[in-house]
């Protein structure tokens, strides 16, 4: 809780540009490409390795993406992300971690990934969708197709703004529904229900956003002499066919830091589709409070239009 920085990786492989980039990568690490904040392969497959590209690249593959055998792809301060086939998570293990870049006011989001084809997580693989832990910006998928197999997800649990950290000067948690903050303890973030309170001063959270389109993530919690917990991020697609969910679609808050800091809000999820099926479970619910002396979490939005 109380951060919205990407944690420590592998290390760093430094090319003097994207020329000598091959479409098939299986290095383990953090890509550095100076002068270069673009690439736009023919197709790009991720086996055996961890490749996070660095803070504002921009990439845009012609055909598909195809994360293999323990992959991870990662994009930090992502504006975009552009596929012209489809985005395919295909081997147990693999993931896709995307920290939206802040929202600029023009548009609600502040990463759009867009995927011409469909977007398929088979069992075990996993999608991350961070939004800025202080300005709210988050992603948004528009795919033709979205198939989240059994025992797959995308999933934004805490990944929302950010609980509020302890200390000296304990600080309120960050979003429209932030929980305040004493010395001793705090109050839950709020979004689709309020924040609980942790007494008549540090109050919980209040209400926010829209109920027929949450484009927001949810709030954190105030510190109290702990980190408050995070709001749960947004899970937004919009599928010009069909999205089926037979794993998980998560946005919960997350619960309090350790002992007295309150709860983060649950998040958003918006999902817009002419067929929305399966069976799978889908969450927007509020963190627990630590002790008996913070408020917990109010709930997110859900919305399937």
């Amino acid at each position: 809780g109380g951060t919205g920085a990407v944690k420590g990786q592998m290390g760093t492989l430094w090319l003097p540009d994207v020329a000598v980039l091959a479409t098939l990568l299986a290095h383990t690490g953090h890509l550095i490409t100076p002068g270069a904040s673009s690439w736009a392969p023919d197709s790009l497959t991720v086996s055996n390795g961890q490749v996070m590209f660095p803070s504002g690249f921009q990439l845009s593959v012609t055909n598909n993406v195809r994360l293999l055998t323990n992959s991870a792809l990662m994009l930090t301060n992502a504006a975009s992300l552009d596929v012209g086939g489809s985005l395919l998570l295909l081997v147990t293990n693999s993931t896709l971690s995307i920290w939206s870049a802040p929202s600029n006011g023009a548009t609600p989001y502040g990463c759009l990934v867009s995927v011409t084809g469909d977007l398929t997580a088979v069992t075990g693989c996993h999608v991350y969708p961070y939004s800025h832990w202080t300005n709210g910006g988050s992603v948004k998928f528009s795919v033709n197709n979205a198939n989240i197999a059994f025992g797959a997800s995308i999933n934004a649990n805490g990944k929302g703004y950010a609980g509020g950290k302890y200390g000296a000067f304990p600080t309120n948690g960050a979003g429209p529904g932030g929980g305040k903050s004493s010395s001793i303890r705090g109050g839950g973030g709020g979004y689709g229900g309020k924040g609980g309170n942790a007494n008549d001063v540090v109050l919980g959270g209040g209400t926010y956003g829209s109920a027929i389109a949450p484009t927001d993530p949810g709030s954190g919690a105030g510190g109290g002499n702990t980190f408050g917990g995070n709001g749960g991020g947004l899970v937004w697609m919009v599928a010009e066919n069909a999205i089926t969910i037979q794993g998980s679609l998560l946005a919960n808050g997350d619960p309090d830091g350790g002992d007295q800091g309150g709860g983060g809000s649950g998040g958003g999820v918006y999902l817009v589709s002419p067929i929305i099926a399966g069976t799978g479970t889908v969450q927007a619910a509020g963190g627990g409070a630590g002790g008996g002396n913070s408020g917990g979490g109010g709930g997110g939005r859900i919305c399937m239009a």
